[in-house]
């Protein structure tokens, strides 16, 4: 596979390149999240965990000792974190211990007053697994110029959904040239997509853009316009050796 994929629900599939996808367990509907996780776990190189209502002031050692690599705290409703749009007290506990323990804050479901405040907590590169972009597609879950700015400055990462509702009114006639409306808008904030990369949303998605229905077709997208994206990994690790001591503001 040619990309780092930074979102893919398919925890529970036989997927391949497991070691170039940030593959999510999405929690709001499991019975039991904490179960989940350590049942696939060890079968998962890089997870990542959507939704962490889930955790406690109980369970809250037991889920670093796990090591997921990243979460993201909300999905799309409030929970014991983010409630109204705002950190609670517990949410920013939990921000200053995972981030302690090098596991790392996913905001692409953060509303966007939350994201402003979450940026006040962290010192560390943003990451926005899979999104759009707010100047193309006017979506709440699409990033705005500032926002995008601001992940940029701190050197971290953006992903591009797949996800048609995301790239345009027009779902149903979605195809690859959303997809790239959507990348020549981002590359005049980063000329040079340093901090480019998509996440897809495979697995999470009953929609994808006409014929981007998997790797392949992605790969033979991103050849055919010659798109340049992000290693997660290789960015990872180079982010322990920055200096994070400025603000994002």
């Amino acid at each position: 596979m040619e990309i780092f994929d930074l979102h893919n629900d398919g925890y529970d599939k036989d997927l391949k390149d497991k070691d170039k996808i940030l593959i999510s367990i999405w929690t709001t509907e499991l019975l039991n999240p904490m179960q989940t996780i350590k049942q696939y776990r060890d079968k998962i190189k890089y997870l990542h965990i959507e939704d962490a209502h889930f955790l406690t002031p109980e369970n809250i050692e037991e889920f670093i000792r796990l090591k997921p690599i990243t979460v993201g705290l909300t999905w799309n409703y409030d929970n014991c974190l983010v409630q109204n749009g705002h950190f609670t007290k517990w949410g920013k506990e939990v921000v200053k211990k995972l981030e302690i323990n090098d596991i790392q804050i996913d905001t692409a479901h953060l509303p966007r007053t939350a994201f402003y405040e979450f940026i006040k907590l962290t010192k560390n590169p943003l990451l926005c697994t899979h999104t759009a972009f707010y100047g193309i597609r006017r979506h709440k879950r699409n990033l705005t110029d500032k926002q995008i700015k601001i992940i940029i400055k701190s050197k971290g990462l953006i992903g591009l959904c797949l996800v048609p509702q995301f790239l345009t009114s027009k779902v149903d006639s979605c195809d690859e040239k959303d997809i790239l409306k959507h990348y020549l808008y981002y590359k005049q904030f980063d000329p040079d997509l340093e901090c480019f990369a998509f996440g897809t949303d495979f697995n999470g998605t009953k929609q994808l853009p006409s014929g981007i229905e998997d790797y392949d077709a992605l790969s033979r997208f991103i050849r055919k316009y010659k798109i340049k994206t992000q290693d997660f990994n290789h960015r990872r690790n180079a982010r322990k050796g920055m200096d994070n001591n400025s603000p994002h503001l």
